[in-house]
């Protein structure tokens, strides 16, 4: 698609459009004429790696400023994190409260119904027309009042954070879209949930999200300009000490043990190791009050023995 005279070379300008909710989209073609696409929606899930993108997304690149990966989210791996934990052979089933929660929505929603007819037209071809039986139903949701402060309060902060990357501007088209793609996060949570209004725990959930994809995006940046972030490798470096040594750790043990952990403070390795117990990386355990970590494949292994 970067590939100049490559014959994607539109899709960039494409996936522009649909990515900004436009009710009708417009497109012509020599050969059928004029298309018209109602409501045009389209998700793409896909993977690559930093070494096939790398000779396009440079620091500084336009696809950085152009719009288009500000309309992506970036699920990326710290580098050289390698865990090892394969997957179990034994069934687990899908929760039936999931199984009805989902049935529930997709009936709440309404599957439209679309008939389409063609008759011939003379020295034209075929000519087809859609009837909707039971159209489209779009459904507007509130929002609660405290959700919307924080929807404001997360847009403002990114606005603030990304202005001291200056002169850096690749992050700029992200961190403009984040809020909104937080927010569309919580309208699918509400939705799910049949609520009318996105309520502030919708709202936790659309933001938390965002976050990861916001330090996946840095993570991406870092790979592809090969440098690696300061979270990352105070990581990667938690990881190797506790796979050193053996044994469940506290934070204490972690900075007097590894000289390279001791650049961090006290609570920069409390934060990670807390960013790194939600992600599952880490697992918790206590001794009266004091709390002691160790990697959650460990912990695992020791549970099915």
């Amino acid at each position: 698609m970067q590939k100049p005279g490559s014959y994607l070379s539109e899709m960039g300008d494409l996936l522009l459009q649909f990515a900004d909710n436009q009710e009708i989209l417009d497109q012509a073609t020599q050969v059928r004429g004029s298309e018209i696409i109602e409501r045009p929606y389209l998700a793409f899930l896909g993977s690559m790696t930093p070494p096939s993108i790398k000779a396009y997304a440079r620091a500084g690149a336009e696809i950085w400023n152009d719009g288009l990966f500000g309309r992506m989210t970036f699920s990326c791996p710290p580098r050289q994190l390698v865990l090892d934990e394969a997957w179990g052979r034994e069934f687990v089933p899908v929760p039936t409260k999931l199984i009805e929660e989902l049935k529930n929505w997709h009936e709440r929603l309404i599957e439209p119904v679309v008939n389409i007819s063609s008759e011939e037209i003379k020295g034209k071809g075929k000519r087809y027309t859609k009837t909707w039986t039971v159209e489209p139903q779009l459904k507007m949701l509130d929002m609660e009042t405290d959700a919307y402060e924080a929807w404001k309060n997360y847009r403002s902060w990114l606005k603030k954070t990304v202005a001291t990357f200056s002169p850096i501007h690749d992050f700029d088209a992200t961190y403009g879209r984040l809020a909104n793609t937080a927010l569309g996060i919580a309208a699918l949570a509400a939705s799910i949930h049949g609520s009318e209004k996105i309520h502030l725990y919708h709202w936790a959930l659309g933001q938390v999200q965002a976050e990861e994809w916001r330090k996946g995006v840095h993570r991406f940046h870092a790979q592809v300009n090969s440098y690696e972030r300061a979270e990352d490798q105070m990581e990667k470096l938690i990881v190797e000490y506790l796979t050193q040594k053996g044994t469940e750790a506290r934070i204490k043990d972690m900075r007097d043990d590894c000289r390279p952990i001791r650049r961090y403070t006290p609570k920069q390795v409390q934060d990670q190791v807390t960013y790194m117990e939600k992600q599952g990386v880490l697992s918790q355990s206590k001794k009266g009050k004091t709390v002691f970590y160790d990697l959650a494949s460990k912990a695992k292994k020791s549970q099915t023995k």
